[in-house]
C-alpha cells in the first residue's frame, strides 16, 4: 500500500541560506508540518558553500541554495528558479536618480555585501575586477535582509538578491541601480547530493519549496 504523507515518519535534515529562510522559511516549515505531521525537521541556516559541503559529507539531506547552476552529475536538482542580483540604495542616495551608473562610480562608495564565499558576491567582485576596479566592501555578512535594512537607513550600496529587496523597491524605500555591464542572475535551487536517495519526505519538502519560490518570484 502507498503511504500517505500524513502517515510517513522519520526525520529530515535541511539546510537553507539566510535570505531564503527569512523570505519563506516560516511558511515552508508550517506547510511541511501540516502535510507531514509525523516527520521531524532539523533546519540549518548557513552559507551556500557550507551547505554544499555538508551535503557532500551527508550531514544534511537537502539544501535550498542560491548559486550558479549546479552540475547535474553531482547534484539532484529538484527546483531551479532564476533571480537577479541587484545593487540597491535608498531614495536619498546620490545614485538614486541616475538612470545608468558607470562601474567606476561604484568604486570608493560604501558597499555592503554577503560573505566572500557567496556565489553572487564572487560574481559581483569578478565583474568589477574585470574593469580593474577596487570595490572592497566595508562590511560582509550572511543576512541579506540586514544589508537591505542598512541600505534603507544609510548612504550605502547593498548587493543582494532581488527577492530580498523586491518589497522595499515596490514601496519606494529602495532603488535598484542600473550599473553598466553588470547583469548577474543566480539560481534558487533545492538540491540533494547524487548519492542521496530522494525519499518521499525529501521530495515533499522540495515540492513545497518550489511552490513557495514560485509565489516569491511573481
Amino acid at each position: 500500500l502507498l503511504h500517505t504523507s500524513e502517515s510517513l515518519g522519520g526525520s529530515i535534515r535541511v539546510g537553507m541560506v539566510e535570505s531564503l529562510f527569512h523570505a519563506i522559511g516560516e511558511d515552508l516549515i508550517r506547510e511541511y508540518h501540516r502535510q507531514f505531521p509525523r516527520v521531524t525537521m532539523d533546519i540549518v541556516v548557513d552559507g551556500t558553500s557550507v551547505l554544499k559541503e555538508r551535503l557532500r559529507q551527508d550531514t544534511l539531506d537537502l539544501a535550498c541554495l542560491i548559486d550558479d547552476p549546479l552540475d547535474p552529475d553531482e547534484w539532484q536538482i529538484f527546483c531551479a528558479a532564476g533571480t537577479k542580483v541587484v545593487a540597491v540604495v535608498n531614495p536619498s542616495h546620490p545614485f538614486a536618480d541616475k538612470k545608468k551608473i558607470k562601474p567606476e562610480e561604484i568604486s570608493g562608495h560604501e558597499l555592503v555585501m554577503m560573505e566572500a564565499t557567496a556565489p553572487y558576491s564572487i560574481g559581483f567582485m569578478n565583474s568589477m575586477a574585470k574593469k580593474h576596479l577596487d570595490t572592497k566592501p566595508f562590511l560582509t555578512l550572511q543576512s541579506a535582509d540586514t544589508a537591505a535594512d542598512m541600505a534603507e537607513r544609510d548612504e550605502i550600496i547593498a548587493v543582494i538578491p532581488y527577492y530580498t529587496a523586491a518589497g522595499a523597491i515596490r514601496e519606494g524605500r529602495l532603488c535598484a541601480l542600473d550599473i553598466a555591464g553588470f547583469d548577474l542572475t543566480q539560481d534558487v535551487q533545492a538540491v540533494l547530493h547524487r548519492d542521496k536517495v530522494p525519499v518521499p519526505q525529501l521530495r515533499g519538502f522540495a515540492d513545497i519549496f518550489r511552490e513557495k519560490i514560485d509565489t516569491l518570484m511573481r
